[in-house]
Formats: structure tokens, sequence, C-alpha cells
């Protein structure tokens, strides 16, 4: 058994659940201690059995949590070499022995395969897959553009976990967000726009072996759950995809556990 389940996911804080049957991962921990570990009791998860936390990258939504839990916990905290240094100061109190970092290539932490891989964003940002014995769950928010390459190397999973951050409409005409921060949002290392996410699902859906998508990382001013849906599903039935028979969209939301979803 491989499954993810989205504990929180937004601008105000991310974390997620990877599990399986003898393993517990955490990806990113941007939301407050005592909200991760209602939300892991009520999965049925005791704070003190996950295994490892994994970090996307060094943005407090990704981190602000981080640093509390596993020093409660003394869990290991795992985070690439590129962006290693810069979190590793942001999360001072974390002893030497408990902060990884990793390159390139694939590990074990348990009986999971962890497959990373770099994203196109304004920080050091890294994606995950997770394997075994045949499933795969790969993960991507914060990333500004998707590359075929990229999309190549994940066509092979079950499930996908995907930024749709923002409608490009919503966010043009935003009369909160600066004309820098539109600039920055909308460029190659911003976010993925629903049209974004619904090119890069119907390219993995074509490829005859993704079936499960969690739209994720939805910005709370410029898109809402029901909108990101309907770009996506709407994007796929340009293809003749249809949402719920030959693909099963979900949302991970800001204030909602998710349900777990298996591979």
């Amino acid at each position: 058994m491989l499954s993810i389940t989205p504990i929180a996911s937004g601008s105000k804080g991310n974390c997620t659940l990877v599990q399986t049957e003898k393993t517990n991962i955490l990806v990113d921990i941007g939301i407050p201690l005592y909200y991760v570990e209602s939300s892991l009791r009520k999965l049925g998860v005791e704070p003190c059995k996950i295994d490892a936390v994994f970090v996307t990258h060094e943005h407090t939504d990704h981190i602000n949590g981080v640093q509390a839990f596993a020093c409660k916990y003394e869990t290991p905290v795992y985070s690439h070499e590129n962006a290693a240094a810069r979190i590793a100061r942001k999360l001072c109190r974390i002893a030497a022995r408990k902060f990884a970092e990793f390159h390139d290539n694939d590990f074990f932490v348990g009986d999971t395969t962890v497959s990373p891989f770099a994203l196109s964003h304004d920080a050091p940002c890294t994606g995950y897959s997770f394997s075994k014995c045949g499933n795969k769950i790969s993960m991507l928010t914060d990333a500004g553009v998707l590359t075929d390459a990229l999309i190549r190397r994940i066509a092979d999973s079950d499930v996908v976990l995907i930024e749709a951050n923002h409608d490009v409409d919503m966010l043009k005409a935003s009369k909160t967000y600066p004309a820098v921060l539109k600039k920055r949002i909308l460029s190659m290392y911003g976010h993925l726009s629903n049209a974004d996410s619904g090119k890069a699902v119907a390219k993995l859906a074509l490829g005859g072996v993704t079936r499960q998508f969690i739209l994720a990382h939805l910005s709370q001013e410029n898109n809402y759950p029901e909108l990101a849906l309907s770009s996506v599903g709407s994007i796929l039935s340009g293809y003749n995809i249809k949402n719920g028979s030959d693909v099963t969209l979900s949302v991970a939301e800001q204030y909602k556990i998710g349900q777990p979803v298996i591979a």
C-alpha cells in the first residue's frame, strides 16, 4: 500500500502525508505544530511515528512548522543540497545529526524509494516521487513551468499531486496584488495556473498510466476549488478525457484534511 493525504495546501501553509504500511513521511510543514499533531491523529498516525520530514524549499508556507515538529519528536529533516544551507539556517535549532542533505539520486526511507527532481521556482525547489512495489506517487508544487522532460519523468505515476495555483484573469484583475508580485507569479519561476495544470494533467492522462490527480497549492485570493476543478476539467474535455470515468480529480484545500488517495 502506498497513499497520499493532503493535510493543508495553499499560501497559508502546506503539509502532506505519504504512507506505506511501514513508513510515514511528511512533505513540508508550513502549518502550526498543534494542527499537524491533531491532523495526524485524526488520520490514525501518532506524530512520533513520522519517519522523516521532506522539505521542498525555504519559503515560510512550507517550513514554518518544521523546526517545532522535528525538535519535539526528533524527526529527521531532509533537504536537497541546493537548498540545504538556506533551510538549515532557518531551522537552526535542529541538530545536525537530524538534518540530512541528499543529491539527485534515488534513496530509501524505510520501505519507500524517494526520487527527487528540480522544479522551476524563485528559490531552489524540489519535487518528489515516492515508490513502493511498482506503485508511484509524484508531488510538484511551486513551479513556474513544467517541461516535457519533467512530464516524462513522472509519467509512470499512479497519483500526481500538482499545483493549480491561480486563475490568470483573477490574478491580473487583483486589486490587492502589486504588479511586481503578479509578474513573479506569472513568470517561469512562479506558480502554475489552472490552465498550466490542466495541460499537464492532460499530457499525463494521455500517457495512459496516471489516473488520479490532486490539484494543490491554490491561491486563496486568485482561485477557489470549484474553479480549479472546472478549469482543469474543461481542458481535459477538449482531449476527450472525462473526469470521473477516465481520471479522478480532487482538490487539496487550505483548512481541510483531504481523503487518502491510494496508488
